[in-house]
């Protein structure tokens, strides 16, 4: 027996989305072939999700930036390091 997690994430109708057809046909499908597989179904239309706006995108950006910023610089120091040991 399996936990399967089936997020939906589209508020449209079956008669609006081909992707939404899609999805109905897989799960009826799985269902059918999996009878024993717990199934978990997560529509992101009818949960309260938080705000991801512009201050989180930042955010997740800057603190990338500075993690490459210092990786940089980790391998310069290692490139000069290395260079200096030969020199000795």
């Amino acid at each position: 027996m399996a936990d399967v997690l089936f997020i939906k994430a589209n508020d449209r109708s079956a008669d609006q989305s081909v992707t939404v057809k899609m999805y109905e046909t897989f799960l009826k499908t799985y269902k059918e072939a999996n009878p024993n597989d717990q199934i978990t179904e997560l529509d992101l239309f009818k949960e309260e999700l938080p705000y991801y706006g512009n201050t989180a995108i930042m955010g997740a950006f800057l603190n990338r930036a500075r993690d490459l910023h210092r990786l940089r610089k980790k391998r310069k120091w290692r490139n000069l390091s290395a260079v200096i040991w030969i020199s000795f």
